[in-house]
């Protein structure tokens, strides 16, 4: 995955278990695409997490806008 793909209109997501699955980062980008970030490395690779998931478990929360 290109690691120039545009996030600044991605919502960012984290896990909110104490002990993370996966750890890292999802960026839900507007047309529900979704891009996980790899925790240790920073690379950032089709999710198989969709962004409906994402938005409606409570296994993760959204992160406050950065604008």
């Amino acid at each position: 995955m290109d690691n120039d793909a545009d996030l600044s209109q991605a919502h960012i997501y984290v896990e909110v278990r104490e002990t993370p699955i996966a750890g890292g980062r999802w960026y839900v980008l507007p047309d529900d695409s979704v891009l996980y970030e790899r925790p240790a490395t920073g690379v950032l690779e089709p999710s198989t997490i969709s962004a409906e998931l994402i938005r409606s478990s409570s296994s993760w929360t959204q992160l406050p806008s950065q604008s």
